[in-house]
C-alpha cells in the first residue's frame, strides 16, 4: 500500500470534447490531436486542441524537442520550465503527459489494483492533504465520470522559480475494470481550464502487452511476488482480484 500511495501523490503533485476522435497508437509520439490509446496501460484519452501527448517510456526530453520544434504558438512560461515540468511528470510515475506548452499540464497513470473506491480514498487523499507545499485542499468529493466513480480533490502549490505564483491542481482518481486511472492536470491560471470536461474524455481499455512477455510484481502486506503472462493476455482483468490489500506494480523486466 505504501508504493501504491507514494506513486499517487507523486503524480497528484504534478504540475474539449467527449465525442471520440482517431486513436495515436499507430502513430510514434509525441501526439499532436485525437485520441491516444496505451493498450500497455489500460487507458485511452483525447487530447484537447492545441495541447500535446508525451509517452513517458519513450525518449521523453527528445519528444520535447520535436514537440517545440512543431508548435506554432509561443509558451507563456520559459521552455525551461515547460521541460523541467513534463520531466518531472515523466519520473513520478506518469504514463501520459500532456500540455499546451504554455499553462496547462495533465498527467495520466493506471494501475491494476483489487482496490475499491472507499479503500482508495483513505489511501491516497490524507498523504496527498499533508504533502509539503500543498495549500487550500478542497475535496473530496465523489463524481461519477464516465470511465466509473471517482474521487475529486484541487489544492494550490507554489511554481518553483516564480515567486508568488502558484498552480493549482485538479486530480480525479477513478476506479474501474480492476484498475485505478488518476488524472493530475495542473495549470498556473486554472480558470482558464476546465478540468472535469479533460476527466471525461478518460476510457478504460483491454489492456495488452506487446513485449515477447511481462513481468508483474504483486506487492503484499509481507512481500513480493512476480508473475510472468504470455504475449497477448489481458493480466489487467487477471489481476483484478488480487485482493487482501495487494497492488499489482508493472516493470519492465522480463
Amino acid at each position: 500500500m505504501r508504493r501504491l500511495t507514494t506513486g499517487l501523490v507523486a503524480v497528484g503533485l504534478l504540475a474539449t470534447s467527449a465525442v471520440p476522435a482517431a486513436a495515436q497508437e499507430a502513430s510514434p509520439p509525441p501526439w499532436f490531436a485525437g485520441r491516444v490509446e496505451m493498450p500497455e496501460h489500460g487507458f485511452a484519452w483525447t487530447l484537447p486542441d492545441g495541447w500535446i501527448g508525451f509517452d513517458s517510456a519513450a525518449d521523453i526530453e527528445a519528444q520535447i524537442d520535436a514537440a517545440f520544434a512543431a508548435a506554432d504558438n509561443e509558451t507563456i512560461v520559459s521552455e525551461a520550465t515547460v521541460r523541467r515540468n513534463l520531466v518531472e511528470a515523466s519520473d513520478g510515475g506518469a504514463q501520459l503527459i500532456a500540455g499546451d506548452l504554455a499553462l496547462g499540464v495533465c498527467a495520466i497513470s493506471v494501475t491494476p489494483s483489487g482496490l475499491n473506491l472507499d479503500e482508495v480514498e483513505e489511501a491516497v487523499v490524507p498523504p496527498l492533504r499533508s504533502a509539503a507545499g500543498v495549500l487550500g485542499f478542497d475535496g473530496p468529493t465523489r463524481v461519477e465520470l464516465p470511465a466509473g466513480p471517482a474521487v475529486a480533490v484541487s489544492f494550490s502549490s507554489p511554481v518553483e522559480g516564480y515567486p508568488g505564483v502558484m498552480t493549482t491542481h485538479s486530480t480525479y482518481l477513478v476506479v474501474g475494470e480492476g484498475h485505478i486511472g488518476i488524472i493530475a492536470c495542473g495549470a498556473a491560471d486554472a480558470a482558464a481550464y476546465e478540468w472535469r470536461s479533460r476527466a471525461e474524455t478518460f476510457e478504460f481499455i483491454p489492456r495488452r502487452y506487446e513485449r515477447p512477455d511481462v513481468a508483474v510484481a504483486i506487492s503484499y502486506p509481507l512481500g513480493w511476488s512476480v508473475t510472468s503472462f504470455a504475449p497477448g493476455e489481458d493480466y489487467g482483468a487477471m489481476l483484478s482480484g488480487i485482493g487482501d490489500g495487494g497492488m499489482c506494480n508493472l516493470s519492465d523486466v522480463t
